[in-house]
């Protein structure tokens, strides 16, 4: 267990959170999934939250916080993208990938230099 925790910490992922009844996210989101898409194989990993009032308790983000786009890899690195920012959300996906190879983390998947 601690060994597949350890293991995820280093696969870089990115974590998008929405709210499908805003237009904003409701407009985003498949440009989100695109991108993902579009990433297939890249060792990223892709992941979609709905936050809504309805599907969970710890709804608290305004309307004009979201959609928030959060990218991470080990304990020491993490950004946020901040609303519908899709040139933002790209350069912050060089620097994960970018990160990501510094720490071994997308070297020893693909095993690279």
């Amino acid at each position: 267990m601690i060994k597949s925790l350890e293991a995820s910490k280093q696969t870089p992922t990115v974590i998008y959170v929405s709210n499908s009844s805003l237009p904003v996210c409701r407009e985003h989101s498949p440009k989100y999934e695109e991108l993902a898409k579009g990433k297939l194989g890249s060792g990223v990993r892709f992941a979609q939250m709905e936050f809504n009032t309805d599907t969970s308790m710890l709804f608290k983000f305004a309307p004009n916080q979201l959609p928030v786009t959060v990218l991470m890899v080990r304990d020491a690195w993490c950004k946020t993208v901040m609303g519908p920012d899709m040139r933002g959300l790209e350069e912050a996906l060089e620097m994960l990938v970018q990160e990501a190879k510094k720490g071994g983390g997308l070297s020893r998947m693909f095993g690279s230099p």
